[in-house]
């Protein structure tokens, strides 16, 4: 019981790593909360330093949260609920970073490394096929990623039904909302 305890601390510690931050930070010798949006994300990391960084970001982000639930799968435990946890842990972290005064990301990246954990690969592809063109439409990262997610949700529901996965996407998606309200109310209010 104690690993498993241990393991939820790990999880959030993990979530916690300011990627975006310290990429800037030691290669650039910026604080990326002193520029564009000021997010640490990869959406801002991008429009920042370059698209290729978007990327970078992105991929590290989603890595680190999947390796983490892999590892809580084959050394802790496979009961679902468990890995729910860690899961909650990884985007706690990414939100509230130990690193950075807990302040932190929106996640999104974070959730791509959860999707890629729990969904077949094909479901977790949708994310990015329906992200790149929102967002070329839109030109708004937030809109893509909630609609991308949105999509998820109904891609999986139609194929494996209402499962416990299912409702973690719906948890997932709003997740995703609240971290977005201030973009979501900017919108509205434009």
């Amino acid at each position: 019981m104690i690993t498993h305890i241990i393991f939820l601390l790990i999880a959030y510690l993990v979530g916690s790593i300011p990627t975006g931050y310290w990429l800037a930070y030691f290669l650039f010798g910026i604080d990326i909360q002193q520029h564009g949006s000021g997010n640490i994300g990869a959406t801002n990391i991008g429009r920042t330093l370059g698209k290729k960084y978007f990327f970078v970001v992105m991929f590290l982000d989603a890595l680190k949260a999947y390796l983490t639930l892999e590892a809580a799968r084959l050394y802790i435990s496979t009961e679902l609920l468990y890995l729910f946890c860690v899961a909650a842990l990884l985007l706690l972290g990414n939100a509230h970073s130990l690193f950075l005064q807990f302040r932190g990301g929106k996640g999104v990246a974070t959730v791509l490394g959860i999707l890629a954990f729990f969904v077949p690969f094909w479901v977790m592809l949708i994310f990015g096929l329906m992200w790149g063109p929102i967002f070329f439409i839109t030109t708004f990262a937030f809109f893509a990623s909630l609609f991308a997610m949105l999509f998820v949700f109904f891609i999986y529901l139609i194929f494996f039904g209402f499962t416990a996965i299912t409702f973690f996407l719906v948890a997932l998606f709003f997740w995703l909302v609240t971290r977005h309200c201030a973009n979501i109310k900017a919108f509205l209010n434009r």
